[in-house]
């Protein structure tokens, strides 16, 4: 059985240092980024896949639903990931759905609406 070592949410998904530090976490053998636009776009799944593996971890790029299902039907495999998503939204379902996650990163998320965005700081909007 695989596990969720950390979760987080961030608009850019992978990219740059952050990353690279977060997949030497002890125990990670892949990343799991998790988003139905970027899932169902090839260029884009491409994109992700290959700036995953500079990390050298094995980088699966799939949508909200197929985590479900990988997760209800083999609890990831082997698979001890990071999962990342753009919003809190789609980790917020994932966990309601059973998913466990170990820990949860709250990386760049950008204010969408002001009107009805909940200002936590300066820079975190929910």
């Amino acid at each position: 059985m695989g596990v969720v070592n950390l979760a987080r949410v961030d608009e850019r998904l992978i990219h740059g240092q952050v990353m690279v530090t977060l997949s030497q976490k002890s125990g990670v053998n892949s990343i799991f980024v998790v988003d139905e636009v970027v899932a169902k776009d090839k260029f884009m799944r491409d994109l992700y896949k290959n700036a995953g593996s500079r990390t050298g971890q094995k980088t699966i790029v799939i949508t909200p639903e197929k985590a479900k299902f990988y997760w209800d039907e083999y609890q990831f495999k082997e698979y001890n990931c990071i999962l990342i998503a753009k919003t809190v939204q789609t980790i917020y379902d994932l966990v309601k759905h059973g998913i466990p996650m170990e820990e949860l990163n709250i990386g760049g998320i950008a204010q969408k609406n002001p009107d009805t965005d909940l200002l936590v700081t300066k820079s975190v909007y929910l």
